[in-house]
């Protein structure tokens, strides 16, 4: 899980290609979340236009409900899940989210 200012987000493309061209993606929002999703194959960045709380749980045990670590990010501010990495975000507002290979 890696949280940093959404002015600084072209400096992550050398860990994640393509991601300083977000503005020509459609938003996708983030539904409710009730339990832990992760991606296995593509990154996942997380946008909120609010205040959320986003955690991470084992990557090595699925069925753990455990939180590894837990962050409050604010209106611009990006969480960043590398694939494999199990999240869980809840918001004051709405969260973008978007899929990066």
């Amino acid at each position: 899980m890696i949280s940093d200012s959404l002015d600084k987000l072209s400096s992550y493309e050398p860990l994640v290609p393509g991601i300083a061209r977000l503005e020509g993606l459609l938003p996708t929002y983030l539904e409710e979340m009730e339990d832990y999703e992760c991606d296995r194959t593509m990154c996942t960045l997380l946008i909120p236009t609010e205040r959320a709380t986003v955690a991470c749980g084992w990557r090595e045990d699925p069925l753990s409900h455990d939180v590894v670590a837990a962050l409050s990010v604010d209106k611009g501010s990006f969480v960043l899940f590398l694939p494999g990495e199990r999240y869980i975000c809840r918001s004051e507002g709405r969260v973008r989210l978007v899929k990066l290979e």
